[in-house]
């Protein structure tokens, strides 16, 4: 399985690449007005008006930084046939693991309720991260 390694707060994340539709540098976004303060906003991707939410903020509750290595990733959830975008700092390599090395994690554990499962990564555990989760939780009931 491929994965995206991300690093927040010096904590170890992954998104895996099954709903990952593109990769795209940072672009500008409409603001929306009284939002929650993890949606940065609207983009308009490839003809459809699509959330773009700050992981960083959502996750830890610290603003992503823009820096050059920093990326939007779309993911697209084919049960619900919607597009959003994510923040993501320091975005520059995919990592192939073992599926079978994942271990399910109690999602009750976590206030965000969008880690699905961890696993070792050189040395480090990294948390993998639920994109159906992150709609389901956050964005679904979201007047967006």
């Amino acid at each position: 399985m491929l994965i995206i390694p991300i690093n927040i707060n010096s904590i170890y994340y992954a998104l895996q690449i099954d709903f990952v539709k593109e990769i795209i540098p940072i672009v500008n976004y409409s603001q929306i007005p009284h939002s929650v303060n993890y949606i940065l906003g609207i983009i308009n991707y490839r003809g459809y008006l699509c959330p773009l939410i700050d992981l960083n903020k959502l996750i830890c509750n610290i603003e992503t930084k823009f820096v050059l290595s920093s990326r939007i990733v779309i993911l697209y959830l084919e049960k619900y046939e919607k597009y959003f975008g994510l923040t993501v700092e320091n975005l520059t390599e995919t990592i192939t693991i073992n599926e079978n090395k994942l271990q399910k994690i109690n999602r009750n554990l976590s206030k965000s309720k969008v880690l699905d499962s961890i696993i070792e990564i050189n040395g480090l555990v990294t948390q993998i991260i639920d994109p159906k989760a992150i709609y389901e939780q956050y964005i679904q009931n979201q007047e967006i």
